[in-house]
């Protein structure tokens, strides 16, 4: 019988190239203006969820509550979902957007459950204000079918087979000049580790070069924002494509 688990994904992303550990978030002051973000508080502010060691309050919620959609379950969808929303000064959450979406179903189920923390956030304040914040959550949709559970772990499973489809990306840009081909790659890589520097790397020099300029700075906005790369170790083979001075001038701001 075929089992899909639910769970928030720990990994470190070092073992494709180039990779690098996310910067901390942490409350900050800029320019003496004081900022502390939306935090999540648990049920009704008054009972707490449970976290486990290495786990955030949302992200216990969310491994509780949330569960793999039949739909998805039935054609065997797997990947590491994406949500980025907002909490308002109310303590609602809105505003929803998918920066990886494993499928619709999956989508619809992340926002029921984020709806239901309606009430259990401390919204942002900026200067004494409430405050409008942007939040982000992932959850992992793994297949167990798919490996050996006794040898591997999902975690491996998703670096393998990010690290799979990041090298045969790679040959269909560098060595075949197939740039379509390539971002297939990438994508299905990105579906694994959707915040892999080396993948939103070379997804975002695909998407320039196919005229999706858009799409290639927000994967190298991503990619800045966790911890961005080494470009002295790569830079020769990426200086002849078209998005190569954008990607500099994106990293180097």
């Amino acid at each position: 019988m075929k089992k899909f688990i639910v769970f928030i994904l720990f990994m470190c992303t070092a073992v494709i190239v180039f990779a690098q550990e996310p910067l901390p978030k942490t409350d900050r002051s800029l320019n003496d203006v004081n900022v502390s973000p939306a935090t999540f508080m648990g049920v009704e502010y008054v009972n707490p969820v449970e976290a486990e060691a290495g786990t955030s309050l949302i992200d216990r919620y969310l491994a509780k509550n949330v569960t793999f959609p039949p739909e998805a379950a039935k054609y065997r969808y797997q990947g590491t979902e994406v949500v980025q929303f907002t909490v308002t000064p109310e303590g609602k959450v809105t505003d929803f957007k998918f920066v990886n979406s494993v499928c619709s179903a999956v989508d619809e189920e992340m926002i029921r459950v984020l709806k239901s923390t309606e009430g259990m956030w401390k919204p942002g304040i900026r200067d004494g204000q409430l405050v409008y914040c942007p939040k982000e959550v992932s959850m992992v949709f793994v297949n167990e079918d798919n490996f050996n559970t006794a040898t591997t772990t999902a975690a491996e499973y998703f670096n393998a087979n990010a690290i799979k489809h990041f090298t045969s990306g790679n040959i269909s840009l560098f060595e075949k000049n197939n740039v379509k081909k390539a971002l297939r790659q990438y994508e299905k890589g990105i579906n694994y580790l959707p915040n892999d520097q080396s993948l939103l790397l070379v997804r975002g020099i695909c998407r320039y070069e196919l005229g999706d300029r858009e799409g290639a700075i927000e994967d190298w906005g991503r990619l800045k924002a966790n911890g961005g790369l080494d470009m002295s170790e790569i830079a020769y083979r990426l200086v002849d494509l078209k998005g190569y001075n954008q990607l500099v001038q994106i990293l180097e701001k």
